[in-house]
């Protein structure tokens, strides 16, 4: 039997749900999305830090059995390396005024009294302002 307003109540409560259902839809789909910008943009933010703080590479002159060479540094000193020997200047030498060696070199250091001139050698280290001495 037909009753009036009998079968209205499950079409509305239906249409209810569905539309319910779609709102929620939108929301997951919404808070998905945000939450995927956000990963990436943490991703791209980490990826910047780290080439951010990477180091500049080191600039390395090394010389072989017999051989030697000279190199003129960022504020004019001078290195001769001696054979078989190595020389390693970070990249940061304009601030610095450091290098490490390995071997023997002859050091002809521009004079800055503000910033010392240093040589790291096995376990010792040598600071001079300005002359020349030899490293061995």
């Amino acid at each position: 039997m037909y009753q009036p307003g009998a079968s209205r109540v499950p079409v509305e409560a239906a249409a209810g749900d569905h539309a319910r259902f779609r709102r929620r839809s939108w929301t997951a789909r919404g808070l998905a999305a945000a939450a995927a910008i956000i990963i990436a943009a943490g991703l791209y933010a980490t990826r910047e830090r780290r080439d951010a703080a990477a180091p500049a590479p080191a600039r390395v002159v090394a010389t072989g059995t017999g051989e030697i060479d000279s190199v003129t540094l960022g504020d004019g000193s001078r290195a001769i390396l001696g054979a078989g020997s190595r020389l390693v200047v970070p990249a940061s030498y304009d601030r610095e005024r450091t290098v490490t060696l390995e071997g023997q070199a002859a050091f002809t250091v521009q004079h800055d009294a503000t910033r010392p001139f240093t040589v790291h050698v096995g376990g010792v280290t040598v600071t001079d302002i300005g002359s020349v001495f030899g490293v061995r």
